[in-house]
C-alpha cells in the first residue's frame, strides 16, 4: 500500500482548508490518487498458487536458459540439483522439479507466457519476483558463466519480469561476488 498520495493530499488539504478537517478530506483524495496510480496487474492469488507457479516456473525456465546455447551442460544439471538441495526440496518434488527443467528444455516451451503468468500471480509480491530472478542468475552463473545465450535469455526473463537491466546487473554482480568469495575461502578459487 502506497502513503505518498495520502501524505501529500493531507498536507496539502491542512494547508488549503486550513484544519483538522482539511486533513482528512486531502487523505481521502490521496487515497484516490494512490488507488490509480497504484502498480496492479489483477487480483491477489492465493498464496499456494503463486508457490505452485513459483516451484514450477522457476524450473521450466531453468531448463529453457539452460538449454539457451542448444545443450544443457552437466554443470548446469548440477547447478539446478544444488539449488533444489538448498531449497529442501523431498524426492517427490526433486522429481517433479526436474520434470518442469525438463519440459522447459523442449524447443515448444513457451517462456515468455510462463514468465508472464508467474509474473501476473505474484505482482503483489514484487519480492518472488526477484527471488526467482536471482535463482535463474545464480543457475546461470553456475553453469555457464552466465555468458552467451544463456545471459541473452535471463536478460529477457528480466525484462518480462519489469526488472531493470541496472538491477540485473546489480544482481549478477552480488552473486558473483558471493559466488567468489566462497570458492575463495574453501579454496578452490
Amino acid at each position: 500500500m502506497s502513503w505518498i498520495g495520502k501524505i501529500i493530499g493531507a498536507i496539502l488539504g491542512y494547508l488549503l482548508l486550513r484544519g483538522f478537517w482539511g486533513a482528512v478530506v486531502g487523505a481521502m483524495l490521496g487515497h484516490f490518487v494512490d488507488q490509480a496510480i497504484a502498480p496492479r496487474r489483477g487480483p491477489r492469488a492465493p498464496l499456494q498458487e503463486i508457490r505452485d507457479k513459483f516451484f514450477a516456473a522457476t524450473f521450466a525456465v531453468m531448463g529453457h536458459v539452460a538449454k539457451a546455447d542448444g545443450r544443457v551442460s552437466e554443470a548446469e544439471i548440477a547447478a539446478a540439483r544444488r539449488i533444489m538441495a538448498e531449497l529442501g526440496l523431498s524426492g517427490a518434488q526433486i522429481h517433479t522439479a526436474i520434470g518442469h527443467f525438463s519440459r522447459g528444455k523442449n524447443a515448444e516451451f513457451d517462456m515468455e507466457s510462463t514468465v508472464r503468468e508467474f509474473a501476473d500471480s505474484c505482482a503483489q509480491e514484487p519480492n518472488m519476483l526477484r527471488v526467482f530472478l536471482e535463482l535463474q542468475v545464480r543457475a546461470a552463473l553456475e553453469g555457464v558463466d552466465m555468458q552467451g545465450p544463456a545471459k541473452t535469455a535471463v536478460q529477457r526473463v528480466a525484462a518480462l519480469l519489469e526488472i531493470s537491466a541496472i538491477e540485473l546487473v546489480h544482481i549478477e554482480h552480488v552473486l558473483r561476488f558471493r559466488r567468489d568469495a566462497f570458492r575463495q575461502r574453501a579454496g578452490t578459487g
